[in-house]
């Protein structure tokens, strides 16, 4: 054998892929066994051909070719990605002259497919590891829930590169559908304000995706939901709390890694563990701030807002101090059962005529905190009470009223508030003395 034979033999057991052409007609003069194999050509058949058609599918030169690049001293090495075989090649290209002095491209593509995906593997799971826990600090770190959800909400939708990520809530109640929160890439407009109160019948084959499967992928939107979302595609997980679909978190036209749930599997469980920590708190600071026998605001709460109240000088109020007539003595007699019925049902008539600005801070005493309200609208609202009063007469109170232009001083308010109560209290025990001599 000589030199030419041995240069074929390696050529052709090799499963690199090794191949020869025209740098400037792309004409295929030589394909080894490993290309003819991929391609589809034999010794009689790949004579002639070009180049971009056989390894392309094109039928003209192709943008990205190296040729301009190429000398006969050094490899031009590069990577490319195949569409017509789905396979990433590393390239080495150079040119080289035949005996008769022509020159000729060579190109030796060496299928790194399997080390890519695995590349790919390691570099998707890091940057997974380090969007999960940039979630998860975003939650610890900001105590605003909303801002919260703003943040990881960027961060779920940049690890996907996404145009959109966004959370929809459902209320079964209403039959309706809200979307909370919303992120866009630079190039997309908020679409936050036009997702509101939409029936949850739109979406009621996602709901059936969600029970049947969990998260899904769709890649044409309009086939699933009615209302044009500005998306082609949609990467989805649902809510659950306590076994029940309660919204979703959806990432639109997902441009990587949409294959992978992982991310969105971890944010969802995230906002659902918040939402959870939320209501256990809201209920706690309920808890805190409401009288329990009478749902109306307790003491504590009425402490905090006149600190409130008094960061705002301007703000107009009417006070009114209420005081249950006899509660003791119908304790005494009839029980605390019976004295409980009595609290409760002052409160419910005080709530009608003042709305939920009611606040119990003591056994028997009610006061109510009109804020915003100008002197003639506060004193029609105290006559309607009155009368509303008189067509209850099973329940018995003194009350005290005022109105001032400004909380600056509302502490001396309350105390003027609070005396005149206590004068029609003295009225009512002269009434109880006088009757009975």
């Amino acid at each position: 054998m000589d030199k030419k034979d041995y240069a074929a033999l390696v050529a052709d057991t090799s499963d690199t892929i090794i191949y020869v052409s025209d740098p400037v007609t792309y004409e295929l003069y030589y394909v080894n066994n490993a290309g003819k194999k991929l391609i589809g050509l034999t010794d009689d058949t790949y004579a002639g051909v070009k180049c971009y058609t056989a390894l392309q599918g094109k039928d003209h030169p192709c943008a990205f070719c190296t040729n301009s690049m190429l000398n006969e001293h050094e490899f031009y090495t590069w990577e490319f990605y195949n569409k017509i075989f789905d396979k990433h090649y590393s390239l080495h290209d150079i040119l080289a002259r035949t005996k008769e002095g022509n020159l000729v491209r060579i190109e030796y593509a060496k299928d790194i497919t399997e080390n890519k995906k695995l590349l790919e593997t390691v570099e998707l799971t890091l940057s997974l590891e380090q969007a999960q826990l940039e979630c998860f600090k975003t939650f610890q770190s900001e105590p605003d829930t909303d801002k919260a959800t703003d943040k990881f909400l960027n961060i779920i939708g940049e690890f996907y590169q996404a145009n959109r990520a966004y959370i929809f809530n459902f209320d079964y109640e209403q039959n309706l559908m809200f979307c909370t929160h919303e992120w866009c890439s630079d190039h997309h407009s908020s679409q936050l304000h036009d997702f509101q109160q939409i029936p949850l019948s739109h979406a009621s084959e996602w709901i059936a995706k969600f029970e049947q499967s969990g998260e899904f992928y769709i890649s044409d939107i309009d086939k699933y939901f009615a209302k044009n979302q500005g998306i082609q595609s949609l990467l989805a997980t649902p809510l659950l709390m306590q076994d029940q679909i309660i919204g979703f978190l959806g990432v639109g036209d997902p441009k990587a890694s949409f294959a992978s749930f992982t991310l969105l599997q971890a944010a969802a469980f995230l906002i659902c563990e918040e939402i959870q920590k939320r209501l256990y708190t809201d209920s706690l600071k309920k808890l805190s701030f409401t009288d329990t026998l009478t749902n109306a605001y307790n003491r504590n709460k009425f402490m905090s807002y006149m600190k409130e109240l008094q960061g705002r000088p301007k703000t107009t109020i009417g006070i009114c101090y209420a005081d249950i007539n006899g509660l003791k003595k119908i304790n005494d007699i009839y029980g605390h059962e019976e004295g409980d019925k009595l609290i409760v049902n002052t409160a419910k008539l005080l709530k009608e005529a003042f709305g939920d600005n009611l606040y119990r801070i003591g056994g028997d005493e009610f006061v109510i905190l009109a804020v915003n309200i100008c002197e003639h609208e506060f004193t029609t609202m105290m006559e309607n009470f009155r009368q509303l009063l008189s067509a209850h007469p099973e329940i018995n109170i003194s009350v005290g009223d005022t109105w001032c232009s400004s909380t600056a001083k509302i502490e001396d308010q309350l105390t003027k508030t609070d005396q005149l109560m206590y004068q029609n209290k003295q009225c009512y025990y002269q009434s109880l003395r006088n009757s009975m001599e």
